[in-house]
């Protein structure tokens, strides 16, 4: 709900989240960095946009079901931590 954080030599981009109806969040990390991956490492975009493409993916697996039921954890604190000044 945060969205999407990611920090190199230029400083902390943020990208804010998309609005999804979640059915199972299984797959969503897998599905966020390897479209990241593509974008930002082989395709060459800028972060931000590369954020914007790894939030849809990951967004729109969470509207199927996954291969197993999860259940909700919280944030780790050391993530809270570190990003306190972005996170209100």
């Amino acid at each position: 709900s945060r969205g999407s954080f990611f920090q190199d030599e230029a400083g902390l981009h943020h990208v804010k989240a998309m609005s999804v109806r979640v059915v199972d969040t299984c797959g969503a990390g897998d599905s966020f960095i390897a479209a990241f991956t593509t974008a930002f490492c082989i395709e060459g975009l800028e972060p931000d946009r590369a954020l914007q493409i790894a939030s849809i993916a990951g967004g729109e697996t969470c509207t199927y079901q996954g291969g197993f039921p999860q259940g909700l954890r919280p944030i780790p604190r050391w993530l809270l931590s570190k990003y306190a000044d972005v996170i209100t």
